[in-house]
């Protein structure tokens, strides 16, 4: 898998979790005023938005992780080591099923957590 787009989502994404720190902090510092003095539903509206960008950044580090950990294993000379050389082999198949325990973990807690007001 090429790491560049997976590069580019986290990167952006935590582009914007600093923006939106960085525009929190002068609405506070200068207009003594703060995100969570909003409607609740845009309250409501940049928790989620957060946690999508969470989300995300999780999801791009699973192949960025992989790739790395593959690529210094082969650079100490462990590439010729059968778990080594199956994950440089099978590496979109590993992120698929990381995906997967992700997307079966989300499945499983998200609405267990709204019920629980997660989002309030």
């Amino acid at each position: 898998m090429n790491p560049k787009p997976f590069l580019l989502i986290m990167g952006v994404s935590f582009g914007i979790f600093i923006l939106c720190a960085v525009v929190d902090g002068v609405l506070q510092s200068k207009l003594n005023y703060s995100i969570y003095d909003l409607d609740p539903r845009w309250s409501r509206a940049m928790m989620v938005f957060s946690f999508v960008l969470f989300l995300l950044i999780g999801i791009s580090m699973v192949p960025l992780a992989l790739r790395y950990f593959v690529i210094m294993q082969i650079k100490i000379g462990n590439g010729e080591f059968a778990p080594v050389r199956w994950l440089a082999e099978h590496e979109r198949q590993v992120v698929y099923a990381c995906w997967g325990m992700i997307a079966v973990g989300l499945a499983i807690s998200l609405p267990a957590a709204i019920r629980d007001g997660f989002f309030k």
